[in-house]
């Protein structure tokens, strides 16, 4: 980008000049970083002998930075509809109590007769989860590969649920015991570190 004539430097990132010699209005130079930098008409005759004209400038060029950092701070960020949302963190959540409530009364060895029950409702719940992932799929997913951050957090959350949901309907499936023992431990372990793992996704700021 060719520099500014007769530049005034206003704050950090921005400069306010001509784009041309003799050129007969400001212009705002903007910097975010090195790869994000863009040069934008003010609306405002150069005239730089004259003081209010050069406030006017400067106050006309702030609020032009300011747009455009919005304008930066908003291409990472995606729109997701509430019930998407809402149905796959609910049906995620109760997917991991009662998987954790499994694990326990394995643990202790518990025959109760509501662990039939308690089963039965954790793959239950797999349907409302499937829903609001596949409605995740459409609408975040394919737009969640443009920016860079959550790239690797999102990577491993699909992972982790596929695996979770194959493993589980090899559980239900599969007859040899060794396989099931090893099917199942590794469902639950990587159940556990599950939502975690979401929440790691939805708070991550860093980028990949």
């Amino acid at each position: 980008m060719p520099k500014l004539y007769k530049s005034i430097k206003v704050e950090q990132g921005l400069k306010i000049g001509l784009r041309e010699p003799s050129g007969s209005e400001w212009f705002a130079d903007m910097t975010i970083d090195r790869d994000r930098r863009t040069c934008r008409k003010i609306k405002l005759g150069f005239d730089p002998t004259d003081k209010e004209n050069v406030i006017e400038a400067q106050k006309k060029a702030k609020a032009l930075y300011r747009s455009f950092k919005k304008e930066i701070e908003s291409e990472g960020k995606l729109e997701i509809k509430g019930w998407q949302t809402h149905t796959f963190t609910l049906s995620l959540v109760l997917l991991w109590f009662t998987g954790l409530i499994w694990i326990v009364l394995e643990l202790i060895n518990s025959a109760t007769a509501q662990k039939p029950y308690l089963l039965t409702l954790h793959g239950l719940l797999i349907v409302p989860l499937l829903i609001g992932l596949g409605g995740l799929w459409v609408a975040h997913i394919p737009d969640g590969w443009k920016p860079k951050k959550k790239k690797l957090s999102g990577i491993s959350l699909i992972f982790s649920l596929s695996f979770l949901i194959l493993s589980g309907l090899m559980l239900y499936y599969l007859s040899p015991l060794y396989l099931k023992d090893f099917t199942g431990l590794s469902h639950s372990i990587l159940g556990l570190i599950l939502v975690p793992l979401v929440f790691w996704h939805y708070s991550k700021r860093k980028l990949n």
